[in-house]
Order: structure tokens, then C-alpha cells, then sequence
């Protein structure tokens, strides 16, 4: 084969086999011009926009109100395994273990952790005047009246399991009293967004200034409860309860997932549920505790008589960036 400068040569076994540096640069120029304006026809594909159609439902106070309480009426018992998580002021740091809870509703709860290498790692009980909290791994428990609402930690020790409030579970859980449009002192109003309905109750003090009581979030496509917020006397946060995750339940349907914050506190308690019944009968006993007489019980409404707020304020903005 001759080799004549300028020119390809080709073999009919091997191809091309080479070519002077001139032909190199117009085989490359011409790929690039290929890409420029024939690639496209050879990548391109149409993106298809999806619409999703969101209906949004309409409803006054009173039908939310109404539906809101027919609910809660449809509830006099629950028994359920769970999964508890339990934050104490580390960002995203949740002690979790299996927990098993019962609620007799207006007043009643029982809430049991446990482990695998250890048979029981909290025990709660509250009913209608008081609460206790049992740590049988320091054989300590810990009792309060259930009125008190006290926001503060135990003595100046860090917050841990010990100044959970069994009932201010129950409460986030459950609406401890029917809600009304209007009573002698409290008032209900509506903020109404595009997705969601806001329900504020605000209760009238002696000083004629307005305290807000609960504000409930109600998204609007299927009416159902996202969030829940509880406020004390003075009109200061106790819980900011998160809702998702609805499932049927009976005639109702119940959140799979709850997540409890307690600013003052600066701790969150995460629950996510397993199994649920409700109405089933439940045993009176089982919302009774009697310590043994090798267990210290510590009265703490005694203890934190004396402790001013202020020292739990830091706690409130600690909790902000929880989730």
C-alpha cells in the first residue's frame, strides 16, 4: 500500500488505519458540530408537568369545634405499643425504647418503658390529683399533684426522665375538656390560611386582659388535626404537639406519630405507634401505684417551691431549634 500525504487509507479487514494530523482536526471538528446540532435531536426528551389538585374543605368555627369534639367523645379508652424517644436538650439525640400506654380518659394514664436488659426503665402513672414518675434503676419516685402544672425542672439537676409530667402527656394527647365556641370567660376565634384553619380559645383574667388557653391547627383537606398547642395560667407555652401520620382507629382516626415539646422543660418526647385499640375495658388498677418500702419517694411540687422561672427561660429557647 502506498502512503500518499493528505489521505486516508483504509483496509477492508482493519478500518482506517492512519491519517496525517490536518484530517485528524477535520474528523474532530466535525464530531463537535454533530454534537452542537444533531445531539440534541438524539438527547432530547419532553418533561411533563404534573398537576396535583388539592381540594380544600370549607368549614366554620363551630363545625370545627363540633367536628373536633365528636371526635375526642368517641375516645373513652386507648391501649397501645409504641415506640418512646426522649430528648433532653441535645439537638436530634432521642433515648428511645418500647413503651406500653393506657389512657382512661378525663384523667387517667399509664405510660411503661422497657429494654431488652431491663425489664422496666420508667414507669408513669397520673390520675385526676396526682402523678408519679418511677425509676427503678435508682429506686426513686417521683410525685406531684396534677393541678400544680409545675414547668420546672427538679431542684438545679439537669432535666431527665424524672420531670416528665405523665398527665401533661394525656393532655397533649387528648383535649382534657370539650371545647365550646363560647363560655362565661373563654372565647374562640378563627385564623383562616390558605391550607390550614387555626383555632385560638383565649380565656378573660380579672384584669380584663385576654390569656391564651389552647390553639388548635386543623389542615384543610381532610379537616384533621396537625398540631395543638396547650398554654398554662399565665399564659405561657406548656406544650407544642405535633400530629401525622393518621390512621383509622374505630369510628375515628388517630396520629401514628406525636411529638410532644415542652419548652420550659427543654425536652421533646417523640411517640410512635404500633398497635392501637380503643374502648376496650381497662383495669382499674392499673392507674394506681403503691412504692415499695425499699423505694424513696420525693415530693416534687416540695421541692421546687422555691425555684423562680426565670432560671428554666434559657430552656425555652433551647427548644426552638428541636424538630
Amino acid at each position: 500500500m502506498k502512503r500518499e500525504k493528505g489521505k486516508l487509507f483504509f483496509n477492508g479487514e482493519k478500518g482506517f488505519l492512519r491519517s496525517n494530523s490536518s484530517t485528524k482536526l477535520v474528523i474532530f471538528f466535525a464530531l463537535i458540530g454533530i454534537f452542537l446540532y444533531g445531539g440534541c435531536s438524539v438527547f432530547r426528551y419532553e418533561i411533563k408537568k404534573r398537576e396535583v389538585k388539592v381540594s380544600y374543605k370549607e368549614a366554620s368555627l363551630d363545625q370545627l369545634l363540633e367536628l373536633i369534639n365528636r371526635n375526642q367523645e368517641l375516645i373513652h379508652s386507648l391501649t397501645a405499643s409504641l415506640q418512646v424517644g426522649l430528648n433532653f436538650g441535645v439537638p436530634g439525640k432521642y433515648d428511645s425504647c418500647k413503651g406500653q400506654l393506657l389512657i382512661e380518659r378525663p384523667h387517667k394514664i399509664r405510660l411503661t418503658g422497657y429494654r431488652s436488659l431491663m425489664p422496666t426503665f420508667f414507669l408513669m402513672v397520673a390520675d385526676a390529683d396526682n402523678y408519679w414518675v418511677y425509676i427503678p434503676s435508682k429506686k426513686k419516685v417521683y410525685q406531684g399533684l396534677t393541678a400544680k402544672n409545675n414547668m420546672l425542672p427538679y431542684k438545679d439537676e439537669e432535666v431527665s426522665i424524672k420531670d416528665i409530667k405523665p398527665h401533661e402527656i394525656l393532655a397533649a394527647l387528648m383535649l382534657d375538656d370539650k371545647i365550646t365556641p363560647s363560655q362565661s370567660e373563654r372565647k374562640a376565634y378563627l385564623d383562616i390560611l390558605p391550607n390550614i384553619y387555626i383555632i385560638n380559645i383565649v380565656e378573660t383574667k380579672g384584669d380584663s386582659l385576654l390569656y391564651p388557653v389552647r390553639r388548635i391547627w386543623v389542615e384543610r383537606e381532610k379537616l384533621t388535626v396537625v398540631r395543638h398547642e396547650l398554654f398554662d395560667s399565665q399564659g405561657r407555652l406548656r406544650s407544642e404537639v405535633y400530629f401525622s401520620n393518621h390512621r383509622p382507629a374505630g369510628e375515628t382516626t388517630f396520629p401514628g406519630l406525636v411529638l410532644i415539646k415542652r419548652p420550659w422543660e427543654g425536652m421533646s418526647i417523640r411517640l410512635v405507634f404500633n398497635k392501637i385499640k380503643l374502648n376496650q375495658p381497662l383495669n382499674p388498677e392499673a392507674f394506681s401505684f403503691q412504692p415499695s418500702e425499699d423505694v424513696e419517694v420525693i415530693n416534687v411540687d416540695t421541692h421546687n417551691q422555691e425555684i423562680p422561672l426565670r432560671n428554666s427561660i434559657k430552656n425555652y429557647w433551647n427548644e426552638q431549634w428541636q424538630t
